[in-house]
């Protein structure tokens, strides 16, 4: 079983495909879908599969689950930039999330609360809401990654309402960003663990980078090593 290691943009997993590429494994192949391309190589003993989504909750979420269902991952590293809800956050600081939520769902004029899924139940019956990546993927990525990660709260979605504080009214968090509850949500039906990183591109304070596109080009650095130290940590059986 392979390890899918997503971004939303490719810019944002080229750095990963590269040394997958770099590392010698002449194995290594693209698939095409959808306008995308997924490389299949090695990362030590470990098959992964590489490649990037597609921006927004509902593209990302229609190729989070053609991975699932052509490939049946062991799991699901997903990786990108994100907002900065959190002002102690600055510009290459990276963030796994321990939990996630979608900002905008807003059921409240049927007397659903904001951020809950109609009809939709977690394993212990309860409303659908907030969602909770692996913990061992989490524990595992704080553990090894080759610099610091932080755990907080991402609100995912596609529109954001709430200014640079939170989302709808009692929603708070630490990042913001599109993609990650489409990948949560995958991981959930699928059974497939994830994990879920952000380098901070633009805080609450607005100290964004001058030039996004080398930032960009950092932060896909920054997002391969990381992502290929954690596959090494599960071929090592550091995590589940």
């Amino acid at each position: 079983m392979v390890i899918a290691l997503l971004s939303a943009m490719q810019a944002e997993i080229y750095h990963t495909v590269r040394r997958l590429r770099e590392g010698g494994d002449e194995a290594c192949e693209n698939m095409e879908w959808g306008g995308k391309t997924f490389t299949r190589g090695m990362f030590g003993s470990i098959p992964v599969l590489a490649g990037w989504t597609g921006t927004g909750t509902t593209i990302a979420g229609i190729s989070c689950q053609y991975v699932c269902s052509r490939w049946n991952p062991r799991a699901i590293l997903f990786a990108g930039i994100g907002g900065g809800l959190n002002p102690a956050y600055a510009p290459g600081d990276i963030v796994a999330a321990g939990e996630v939520r979608q900002w905008d769902i807003n059921a409240s004029s049927i007397g659903i609360p904001a951020g809950v899924f109609p009809g939709e139940y977690n394993a212990a019956g309860k409303a659908l809401s907030s969602l909770y990546p692996d913990p061992d993927l989490l524990a595992a990525a704080e553990r090894v990654s080759p610099v610091p990660v932080r755990k907080g709260v991402f609100l995912s979605g596609n529109s954001f309402l709430g200014g640079e504080t939170g989302g709808l009214p009692g929603m708070e968090g630490d990042v913001v960003d599109m993609e990650s509850i489409s990948v949560a949500l995958a991981g959930l039906y699928n059974r497939v663990p994830v994990l879920l990183l952000r380098v901070i591109a633009d805080p609450c304070d607005r100290r964004r980078p001058r030039d996004i596109r080398q930032f960009l080009d950092s932060a896909s650095i920054s997002i391969a090593a990381i992502l290929e130290a954690v596959t090494l940590a599960i071929a090592a059986g550091g995590s589940s």
